[in-house]
């Protein structure tokens, strides 16, 4: 806990709140509380669906519009 509290310059308090909503958000699993080594991470952020589509790549905005 110490060393995310240096690296987020986050409280104790502040960590273990988000820590416990990204576990009511099935994205970790923190069995025991008293260790963050304890956390397992169930899925990543970059898997949530985006709002909307990719359009195709192409570069033909580049030679047209700049």
């Amino acid at each position: 806990m110490q060393e995310l509290m240096i690296k987020t310059g986050k409280s104790e308090k502040d960590i273990t709140e988000t820590l416990i909503s990204l576990e009511d958000k099935l994205f970790i699993i923190w069995d025991n509380k008293r260790q963050v080594e304890s956390i397992k991470l169930l899925q990543g952020w970059e898997q949530q669906l985006r709002s909307e589509p990719l359009k195709p790549l192409d570069n033909l905005d580049y030679w047209t519009k700049y």
